[in-house]
């Protein structure tokens, strides 16, 4: 028995305090200048029908304590009767706890004429004459046509419940006598609390407008609409439409977000008898993954930093997640170590880029012969580009790719009767080992239109010796680097250029000029070259040509082996520099002239080159212009 007391003493206690908790916001006074909330907390009197819930349950922000509201003329009036700014219509701002400012039709320029044409409630209803209302035609969201036009006459007809929503019906007008709903929607003078539902949403019979004493029973479960989230709102499913706050005994809810935000959790929950399928979901902003061709990345979870990044990133990275860039091989590379990139407030705390693989030779797979100049390995110098002419696609000169829109060459190669030629006359092709166009072997071939060729201004051609031979050439279609195309290295460094032209460097060169035999090379051929002083240059060469080593020539070759012939122009010599254990070949000379006799090529001779050093301004102005 003492036990069994003890237990109803223990259960008793409990409740009360439940019962305690429960009533104790109803025991505070709030002052004259405050509103009292149903739940007992008080906010400035102000607060009531501003179009904000102020009060903790929303009470201040009812359908029945609003919807005798007057609004001034400059103000727009909710749905269920608050007044807010009319400013703040349509402005993708939530501002009446309905959302009825951003769903009226004029925010999704609906100027369609609103008259209700339904006879289903005419008593004392009055109509426009100017409307006939046997031409109105109601059309649902979901396509479904109705014979009558019925919208926002209090009782669902869409399959969807399309026609009585706060989208639909927030601009409607209900002429008096008539009771207008919580959505807007109309019903006849006498639906407020007759004990029928006439309000698609119930509103004409709710509780607090309706003031009636019920019956002590226990309450049944029920789900009461959640606010709506922060950045977001939902809809009703089915032919439901209501508020936060509102009560219904099972429901749908559709979840969206404002732009740039995302929903965290699922877009549709379900709620049965107070149930709810799943946790409320949240809207987050987020960062938009950076596109660039030289990086690739992956993810990690934003609540877990420590998660092993290897998850593929989705477009859409969350507020909070980090993500961990690397570069894409193998043809990208970074000098310095990739930190990881963080969203924070939809923008990233740092972006990051790879460079090109400058100046790498290719893979020596795929050898073929070798000779004087002997033959190049395929892929071997995948900065060396084919320079065709006209319809004909005749092999022209040569070229080395130093962007992927950028090609260097020889001024020459444009030049013609004293003026430069049409670049609509060239094409350019990249990754090409075959001399011959459209070659069938030739299976990581390139193919660009050149949009502009641009030569220094003191360029004369022959009649100035070929100073300033050089032009750079803009590309219509960008090259996509690949083991077979990728760019050459390039810096003005003087003390760099200085350290790899002096006597005894060799350098790399390659083209499908003419051999010595008077044949052209239908394999591309690669040369090693030494860099040859000037003096001993013109020392070496017949005394008509030493007039082309004019100051922004330097000289490379063999008295007696390998040169450069015919068509051979324009091609780059590069040489190598070791760079944190990588060898790269950087881009010192463009191919000028060659001094031999005729069209043939002789090999006992020695080529010239323009000095990219000394055309530093020329190039890098270029550069830091073509992509504006």
């Amino acid at each position: 028995m003492i036990l069994f007391n003890l237990k109803t003493f223990v259960i008793v206690l409990f409740v009360t305090s439940c019962v305690f908790a429960q009533h104790r916001y109803r025991k505070k006074t709030c002052r004259k200048d405050e509103f009292r909330c149903k739940n007992g907390a008080c906010v400035p009197l102000t607060s009531q029908c501003n179009g904000k819930a102020d009060c903790p349950d929303g009470s201040d922000e009812t359908f029945p304590l609003c919807r005798n509201n007057t609004c001034s003329i400059d103000e727009f009036r909710c749905t269920y009767g608050a007044c807010i700014d009319l400013s703040l219509r349509c402005d993708e701002k939530q501002d009446c706890v309905d959302n009825s400012d951003e769903l009226v039709p004029l925010c999704r320029n609906d100027f369609t004429d609103f008259h209700i044409c339904e006879e289903r409630i005419i008593e004392e209803r009055q109509y426009s004459p100017a409307v006939d209302c046997r031409s109105l035609r109601q059309t649902c969201d979901d396509g479904q046509v109705l014979k009558e036009p019925t919208r926002c006459d209090g009782h669902v007809d869409c399959a969807d419940g399309s026609d009585e929503t706060v989208a639909r019906c927030a601009e409607a007008e209900c002429v008096p006598p008539l009771f207008r709903c919580a959505y807007g929607g109309c019903a006849h003078p006498r639906a407020a609390c007759d004990g029928v539902r006439d309000c698609a949403d119930g509103s004409d019979e709710m509780q607090d407008l309706c003031d009636r004493i019920l019956p002590a029973t226990t309450p049944k479960p029920i789900c009461i609409l959640p606010a709506y989230p922060e950045n977001g709102r939902y809809t009703l499913g089915g032919n439901s439409t209501g508020a936060p706050g509102q009560m219904f005994p099972s429901v749908v809810l559709k979840y969206s977000c404002d732009p740039q935000h995302v929903i965290v959790g699922s877009n549709t929950l379900f709620c049965y008898l107070g149930q709810w399928s799943q946790d409320f979901p949240e809207c987050s902003r987020y960062c938009t993954l950076p596109k660039h061709d030289s990086v690739e990345y992956r993810c990690s979870s934003p609540d877990d930093e420590t998660l092993d990044p290897t998850i593929a990133c989705e477009e859409q990275i969350l507020d909070g997640a980090t993500i961990y860039p690397r570069c894409r091989q193998p043809v990208y590379y970074s000098p310095v170590d990739l930190l990881p990139m963080r969203c924070e407030n939809g923008t990233w705390d740092r972006m990051v880029t790879c460079v090109a693989d400058c100046g790498r030779l290719g893979d020596p797979a795929d050898p073929l012969l070798l000779g004087s100049g002997r033959e190049a390995r395929r892929n071997e110098l995948p900065w060396h580009v084919a320079i065709f002419k006209g319809t004909s696609h005749e092999q022209w000169c040569s070229g080395t790719i130093i962007r992927n829109n950028v090609v260097i060459s020889a001024a020459h190669c444009f030049w013609s009767q004293g003026r430069l030629l049409s670049p609509t006359n060239f094409v350019v092709a990249a990754g090409k080992l075959y001399r011959t166009w459209g070659h069938p072997n030739d299976s990581n071939v390139q193919i660009s239109d050149i949009r502009e060729i641009r030569v220094p201004d003191r360029f004369q051609g022959a009649a100035t010796n070929y100073q300033d031979d050089i032009s750079l050439l803009t590309l219509v279609s960008d090259l996509v680097y690949t083991q077979h195309v990728r760019p050459v290295c390039i810096d003005f460094d003087y003390e760099a250029d200085s350290r790899q032209l002096k006597v005894f460097s060799v350098g790399k060169v390659a083209g499908w000029g003419v051999t010595e035999e008077g044949r052209f090379s239908e394999v591309l051929r690669v040369a090693d070259m030494p860099y040859v002083s000037v003096p001993d240059c013109l020392t070496d060469i017949a005394e008509e040509y030493k007039a082309y080593i004019t100051g922004d020539k330097f000289c490379a070759g063999y008295k007696n082996g390998i040169a450069l012939c015919l068509r051979d122009s324009g091609g780059g010599l590069t040489f190598p520099a070791r760079e944190r254990g990588t060898y790269r070949h950087y881009l010192r000379g463009v191919a000028s002239t060659a001094f031999h006799a005729g069209s043939y090529c002789s090999n006992n001779t020695i080529t010239s080159f323009t000095h990219l050093l000394t055309h530093q301004l020329f190039v890098q102005e270029y550069l830091l212009n073509v992509n504006k």
